[in-house]
């Protein structure tokens, strides 16, 4: 528990630098996160044996990361190129059956998924009040697992999904959301930029889409037998560990404030 709480300190402050300075450390803060959580998705699909792989997610992580600084043009190119890909993957290796349609379908997704959805940060951080506004996917997901974790551990009786993951319980799912409204709330108090029957939806429905990240995670984590992603972040897994509540959150953050502001 002490190395978990002090890893999670660590990370909160490199966070907190990352997030609220010049916005070019917040890219490259994106493309080290997105080349980490690819990496750990290569890693348990052992996608990272092909050598075309690992480039792929590389390339994935800077052109989203700097989306701003190299045009609009050359990441529609590269979805192509994602796509072209996984095509020739597929068809050279498909006789040896190590790489399957569902082994493209599955690189195309998570190479153009996971660096996109991280990149959303900056537009996020490029609106009016950015800097304050991008704190709310983090406190959506953050509060729903804090709260639905004690609330689960103390109230939990009925299992959510037991087979997906067998500790969730639905008196967490509930607490969960309660510990998001809350948040959102306190937020809406301190910073008055946006209004309240703006926010109790919105940490209502952000917290069951943070609590359907974490369960997706999880789906995979228990399809491929592996306990975390990773082990960057001492007693909390991997990055994909750490933040695959927010795999939904975050751009669900940025399409909620697009519509309503």
């Amino acid at each position: 528990m002490f190395t978990r709480i002090v890893s999670g300190l660590v990370g909160l402050i490199i966070f907190c630098i990352v997030m609220f300075t010049e916005k070019t450390v917040l890219s490259v803060g994106i493309c080290l996160i997105s080349l980490i959580g690819l990496w750990e998705i290569y890693h348990a699909f052992s996608y990272h044996k092909h050598r075309v792989v690992v480039p792929l997610g590389i390339l994935s992580s800077v052109i989203f990361a700097f989306g701003d600084f190299l045009g609009g043009k050359l990441t529609f190119a590269f979805v192509f190129v994602v796509f072209l890909a996984g095509v020739v993957l597929m068809l050279t290796h498909h006789e040896k059956g190590d790489f399957t349609t569902k082994d493209a379908a599955t690189l195309m997704f998570f190479t153009l998924a996971i660096p996109l959805i991280f990149s959303m940060l900056r537009y996020i951080r490029n609106m009016e009040n950015g800097n304050i506004l991008a704190w709310l996917p983090f406190i959506v997901s953050w509060l729903t697992d804090t709260f639905a974790y004690f609330t689960g551990r103390f109230f939990g009786k009925n299992k959510l999904c037991e087979k997906i993951s067998p500790k969730k319980t639905v008196e967490g799912a509930i607490g969960g959301i309660v510990g998001a409204v809350i948040g959102c709330v306190v937020f809406g108090l301190i910073d008055n930029s946006l209004p309240l029957y703006f926010l109790i939806p919105f940490g209502m429905s952000g917290s069951v889409l943070s609590q359907m990240g974490d369960l997706f995670a999880s789906c995979i984590k228990r399809e491929y037998g592996i306990k975390d992603f990773g082990n960057i972040m001492p007693g909390h897994g991997g990055v994909l560990d750490r933040f695959d509540s927010l795999l939904l959150t975050i751009p669900y953050t940025y399409i909620f404030l697009m519509l309503f502001i």
